[in-house]
């Protein structure tokens, strides 16, 4: 059940620090931020998710196909990422560099609409949620409702961008599972 943590684990930091610094960054700079307070979430969550998404690509790959091999396998988790790791540069020197971004656009298809999404609506909830007592921390000194503002507003984006996008995932799986 843990196979490819390691490789999880090892993306998760540049995945994250590209991720939320880029999405801040672009939100906080952008020229949208004023005139359209929904659009500009979207847009720069979705150029965020684009710039993580690259930067990790390869070694998603890999973790999939890692987390591929059957379990029935009898070999240890050394070998099966060291076989995985052959495969992959094998393909590499057949196809190019390009063989490293395999599943890659179901990647965007799934992760740029799921970040667009999830910011948009993230943003707007909390926005919305300020103007009722029980969210709104700014009137008194109780940092509760800071934590229920931001849980219940991620929790309805996260659901929402992941009723849309679950089909590209499935894809982007089938895709890079399949060995040619």
């Amino acid at each position: 059940l843990y196979r490819g943590l390691g490789l999880t684990l090892v993306m998760a930091i540049p995945s994250n620090v590209v991720y939320f610094s880029g999405y801040e960054f672009m939100r906080d700079s952008s020229p949208l931020a004023q005139s359209y307070p929904i659009i500009n979430p979207l847009i720069c969550g979705s150029l965020s998710r684009t710039l993580a998404g690259f930067s990790v690509a390869p070694l998603e790959l890999i973790k999939t196909r890692v987390q591929a091999v059957p379990t029935s396998s009898s070999k240890s988790s050394r070998d099966i990422f060291k076989m995985v790791v052959n495969n992959c540069y094998q393909d590499f020197k057949l196809n190019g560099a390009s063989s490293l971004f395999k599943g890659f656009g179901l990647t965007l298809w799934r992760d740029v609409p799921f970040s667009g999404i999830y910011w948009s609506t993230y943003e707007y909830l909390t926005h919305k949620l300020k103007s009722f007592e029980l969210f709104n921390e700014e009137e008194s000194d109780d940092p509760t409702k800071l934590f229920m503002r931001s849980f219940l507003s991620g929790s309805v984006a996260g659901i929402t961008a992941a009723v849309f996008t679950n089909p590209f995932d499935v894809g982007k799986t089938r895709l890079q599972v399949a060995f040619e």
